[in-house]
């Protein structure tokens, strides 16, 4: 066989070629250069076939011919199909639009695990700003980047490395990030986040569009469901209903647009009803007022600069404060009286006395009843009565009971002439209603007979009455002894004078022969 020693090839490649294909292999000993035909018969017949193991993503297709010889040109092209599943870290879907499209719901993991269930075909739009509920659970956003078939490192594996005529094993490493035209993010996601670099759209039963206008900052609520624009209730004109006391002002342009900056003032106007909880009135407070009603407000009676007044009603009009001071306490059994015009007083009362005044008007607790008292009709049981004096006193002057008498003796006998009357003595009776009666004793001489004596009282002096002068009258014919004296009892007579009032007892008698004289007594009792 012609062709090339072997003793000619390179050392690294003879090393390689005694390895893998022992002289030995040969047919027949090998002593001269062998052609190129014939060593490669020998390869193809003793060389062994490149093998590879394809990714889910990543293939490899071998080239050359034969496909499986090593010795001649042979080149490796890596290719990539379909699009990376989410368990090996993509989205599933072909992201070249810079979108991130799903196939469904869009769920992530790790300490802040959130899920985002799509209910329906659904267009959201993002706000240019704001907060959405979520926002604290993701990282601040930042640019999405990308590396076009930068992804995917061969590593060889085997011994020798660079050895192909013995099997070899291909091990496909991955590095960096998935860009978004390969249907990855372009960016780590090892901390549970998704950074997109633009919109972002899923796929599936309720595909979805999030179409980004501008920088955005938004928080999602923790649950709920997002509005959409179209959701909004129609703009309607702002309306309001004013309270009698309570108006509604509205504010800005136009009044009744709700979707720009308005302003509401509430005005008063008014008072509050007594049926709202008001006074209905506008008040001025007073220190120490007090508040009363009309009949249609409240109102309020101005504080009195005078202590101790007392509130009066106005019967159906405003009260009043009293113009009588009073004092603020009393005492047990004390008696309130007007000490002076317009101020009460307590009287502390005095035990087993009565209430008096003295002539100035001024009230006292006492045991003696003041002179010109006037009491009116009393009415008596039938054993006691009014009980008299137990001693041997005399009723004071203008008190029922008063007596006032004279009295002439014997010695101080009136003379006599005979039928001529005389006046044995007198009494002067103050106002009021009087009893009044006499006793006349005549004193004649041893040789005197008296014939007729009569005695009698009476306001006019020495002057007889008509008998029977209202009972105080005595008349006695006498023809008795010479000088027998007479004793003769003129009976009682009511006298009721309105002022000082004298009353004489007076005396009549008709004698003959010597000297006639008398003596006697008049008394009165004030009956009431």
């Amino acid at each position: 066989m012609a062709g090339i020693k072997i003793t000619d090839l390179p050392a690294a490649a003879s090393a390689q070629l005694t390895d893998v294909f022992p002289v030995d292999q040969l047919p027949g000993p090998i002593t001269y250069k062998e052609s190129n035909s014939q060593l490669l018969t020998l390869f193809k017949a003793n060389g062994e076939a490149l093998t590879k193991v394809n990714d889910t993503n990543v293939t490899m297709t071998l080239g050359g011919s034969p496909s499986t010889a090593l010795f001649n040109a042979t080149s490796l092209t890596l290719g990539w199909t379909g699009q990376l599943s989410g368990i090996r870290g993509g989205t599933g879907v072909n992201n070249g639009a810079s979108t991130i499209t799903l196939g469904g719901s869009l769920t992530t993991s790790g300490a802040f695990a959130s899920t985002f269930t799509m209910t329906g075909i659904t267009g959201v739009t993002f706000p240019t700003s704001g907060t959405l509920a979520t926002t604290s659970q993701l990282p601040s956003p930042s640019a999405l980047t990308k590396t076009d078939d930068t992804n995917v490192t061969l590593t060889l594996g085997g011994t020798p490395a660079t050895a192909l005529l013995q099997a070899t094993s291909l091990t496909l490493g991955w590095t960096g990030t998935l860009s978004g035209t390969r249907g990855g993010t372009g960016v780590n996601n090892g901390a549970s986040t998704i950074t997109l670099g633009g919109s972002l759209t899923t796929s599936g039963a309720f595909s979805s569009t999030f179409t980004m206008t501008g920088i955005t900052s938004v928080t999602f609520p923790t649950s709920g469901t997002l509005a959409t624009t179209s959701q909004l209730p129609t703009p309607a004109a702002l309306t309001k209903t004013d309270d009698t006391n309570v108006t509604l002002t509205l504010g800005g342009s136009p009044s009744t647009a709700l979707l720009q900056a308005t302003s509401l003032t509430l005005g008063w106007t008014g008072q509050l009803s007594l049926t709202r909880g008001g006074s209905n009135a506008s008040l001025t407070a007073s220190n120490g007022g007090i508040v009363y009603s009309t009949s249609s407000a409240m109102a309020i009676l101005s504080g009195t600069a005078t202590a101790l007044q007392m509130l009066q009603s106005g019967a159906s009009s405003a009260p009043a404060w009293s113009t009588t001071t009073w004092p603020a306490t009393s005492t047990i059994s004390q008696l309130l009286y007007s000490s002076a015009a317009n101020v009460i007083s307590g009287l502390a009362t005095a035990n087993n006395g009565i209430l008096v005044t003295s002539s100035g008007g001024v009230p006292s607790i006492g045991n003696t009843v003041g002179a010109g008292l006037t009491m009116p009709s009393i009415t008596f049981n039938t054993t006691s009565g009014v009980i008299g004096t137990t001693t041997n006193d005399n009723a004071a002057a203008g008190s029922v009971g008063e007596l006032i008498e004279s009295e002439i003796l014997i010695g101080s006998a009136v003379s006599l002439t005979s039928t001529v009357s005389a006046n044995i003595t007198s009494i002067t009776l103050t106002a009021g209603d009087w009893d009044v009666w006499g006793l006349i004793v005549s004193n004649p001489n041893v040789a005197t007979t008296t014939a007729y004596l009569a005695g009698w009282t009476n306001t006019t002096s020495a002057t007889a009455p008509s008998a029977p002068n209202k009972g105080g009258y005595v008349a006695l014919p006498y023809a008795g002894t010479a000088g027998s004296a007479i004793l003769a009892p003129v009976g009682m007579r009511r006298y009721s004078v309105a002022g000082s009032t004298t009353v004489y007892l007076s005396v009549l008698t008709t004698f003959a022969v010597n000297v006639m004289s008398a003596y006697g007594y008049i008394g009165a009792r004030r009956r009431r």
